[in-house]
C-alpha cells in the first residue's frame, strides 16, 4: 500500500482530488462507463497532453512531490482514465490510475507499453464514481514509455470479468518527464483552459447539428401545379 499512514493518505487524496477535479476525472464529472473502455486504442482517444507538476508533500513540506500526468478521453471527449506517475525523493516510483467504477476490483489492472511485459497494479480505494489503482514502476518502465507509442491500461469489467483495454498516447511524454515541472496553480490554470476549450467545441458541434436539423426540416417539397 502506498499510504501506510491513514492521516497522510487522507491528505494525499485531497491533493490528488484537487488536481483531477480540474482535469475532469473526479466526482460528479461526466465519467465514461466501464463499457466505454472496450478495446479502444490511442488513435481513438483525445487527450490534453502530458504534464509535469510539482505538488506539496503532506508528509514533508520540505520535499515536494513530482507528478507526470495524462488524461485519456474517448471520441466524444468523455474522460476514460487518468494516469499519473508519482515521484517522491528517496522512494520508488508509482503509477496511479483513476478509472470509472464498474470494474472487477480483485483482478486489479495491468499496465503495458506497446508489446513489452505488463506490470500488475492493485486498486487502493474507490470514491463515489471513480476508483484509483496503483502500480510500482521501475526506471526500465519509464524508459519503455519514452521509447514507446502507447501506454495500455487493461482492466476486467463486471459482470463477466472480461479484459478491456484503453490505449493512452505517449506522444509528448519524454518532453514532459524531462522538462521543468509546473506548480499546481499553473497546472490547474492550463487544465481549466483546456476544459473550457472542450466545452466550447462541444457547444459549437451542438449548434452545428441543430442548424443542420433545422435546414433539413425546413426543406418542404414544392406543390405540383395542375
Amino acid at each position: 500500500m502506498m499510504f501506510a499512514n491513514a492521516p497522510v493518505a487522507a491528505q494525499w487524496r485531497k491533493v490528488l482530488a484537487a488536481m483531477f477535479l480540474v482535469a475532469g476525472v473526479a466526482a460528479g464529472a461526466p465519467i465514461a462507463t466501464a463499457q466505454t473502455a472496450n478495446g479502444g486504442d490511442a488513435a481513438d482517444l483525445f487527450a490534453g497532453g502530458w504534464r509535469k507538476v510539482s505538488v506539496p508533500n503532506p508528509a514533508d513540506q520540505t520535499k515536494p512531490v513530482t507528478l507526470v500526468t495524462q488524461e485519456a478521453r474517448d471520441k466524444n471527449n468523455v474522460p476514460i482514465a487518468e494516469v499519473t506517475i508519482m515521484m517522491e525523493a528517496d522512494k520508488k516510483k508509482r503509477m496511479l490510475v483513476i478509472v470509472p467504477q464498474g470494474f472487477l476490483l480483485p483482478a486489479g489492472i495491468r499496465l503495458q507499453v506497446d508489446k513489452n511485459e505488463p506490470v500488475a497494479g492493485t486498486y487502493i480505494y474507490c470514491r463515489e464514481v471513480t476508483c484509483q489503482a496503483e502500480a510500482e514502476i521501475t526506471d526500465d518502465f519509464i524508459s519503455q514509455m519514452k521509447k514507446g507509442a502507447n501506454l495500455i491500461v487493461a482492466v476486467a469489467t463486471l459482470p463477466d470479468g472480461k479484459a478491456r483495454a484503453v490505449g493512452i498516447s505517449l506522444t509528448g511524454f519524454t518532453a514532459a518527464f524531462d522538462g521543468e515541472a509546473l506548480d499546481i496553480a499553473k497546472y490547474k490554470e492550463q487544465r481549466r483552459a483546456f476544459n473550457e476549450m472542450l466545452q466550447k467545441r462541444a457547444e459549437e458541434n451542438k449548434q452545428r447539428l441543430q442548424q443542420q436539423r433545422e435546414q433539413q426540416g425546413g426543406a418542404q417539397p414544392q406543390a405540383t401545379q395542375q
